[in-house]
């Protein structure tokens, strides 16, 4: 998973047998129980099922980011909720919101994933 971050894709394990995505990611398919997966590309697109907005940094590198939206999505494809940072101009979302997965890379080198409100590409 980090390392499909580090090159900008978004990847997860994907049943071999049921060809559904894994999250989280683990040595079986919690859908069926079989062992062979493979990694594959997620889709981009979700949909905002919950959000937060951090009014305070818990850990140092996120102070400069205050305040800031973190969301719970869940993607088209497969299902699969994943959260990450709302980038954008602050607004608050609502439940349903489109929003798109991408790589967010921190001057530290990190890669992380983050949303975009579909409107905004």
């Amino acid at each position: 998973f980090s390392r499909g971050l580090e090159r900008g894709r978004l990847v997860l394990q994907r049943c071999s047998e049921c060809s559904r995505p894994r999250w989280p990611l683990g040595p079986i398919c919690p859908h069926c129980g079989a062992a062979e997966f493979a990694w594959e590309p997620l889709g981009p697109h979700a949909r905002v099922h919950s959000w937060i907005r951090y009014r305070r940094g818990f850990l140092e590198a996120f102070e400069p980011l205050v305040p800031y939206v973190v969301v719970c999505a869940e993607f088209a494809d497969g299902g699969v909720r994943l959260f990450g940072r709302l980038l954008g101009d602050g607004r608050e979302p609502e439940t349903g919101t489109p929003v798109r997965a991408v790589v967010e890379r921190w001057r530290d080198g990190a890669h992380v994933l983050a949303f975009e409100r579909e409107e905004a590409r």
